[in-house]
């Protein structure tokens, strides 16, 4: 009775799993051909980084959700701002932005807005999203 109980939760984990995989279809990420340096943190060497992400929906949920990631001491943040409520307006989402930076400090942040492609959350334009990136330039960015 335990096996079976144990071969149907592996099923129940297993089955999303795979469909999922089936979902990104023929989609292939790039990959680092030579490793990046991202203030102290090497990303494609020899060890492996922590990245914890954050998924918060609105601004609070996302400042909660920074202070508690930066307890946690990762190498680095993965913003994740396909699941904001509010990734089409510019100025709100670099708002989001320099707070993340004021909770989580010196820590680099990967910002991602994941197209449908690679399971992003929600359908994003892609407009407003190049828009977005744009206003992120080195020379004004919180990131």
């Amino acid at each position: 009775m335990q096996k079976a109980k144990l071969s149907l939760i592996a099923a129940a984990l297993l089955v999303p799993a795979f469909a999922l995989s089936a979902y990104a279809g023929d989609f292939v990420r790039p990959m680092l051909t030579r490793p990046i340096q991202a203030g102290p943190t090497l990303l494609g060497g020899e060890q492996p980084v922590i990245c914890s992400p954050l998924v918060g929906k609105n601004l609070e949920a996302i400042k909660a959700e920074a202070k508690t990631v930066k307890a946690l001491n990762p190498d680095m943040v993965e913003v994740r701002a396909d699941y904001w409520d509010f990734i089409e307006d510019t100025d709100k989402a670099i708002e989001a932005l320099q707070a993340i930076r004021n909770i989580i400090g010196d820590t680099p942040i990967l910002l991602t807005v994941r197209v449908a492609e690679e399971r992003g959350f929600k359908k994003v334009d892609q407009n407003r999203s190049l828009i977005f990136t744009r206003r992120l330039r080195p020379s004004n960015s919180p990131i």
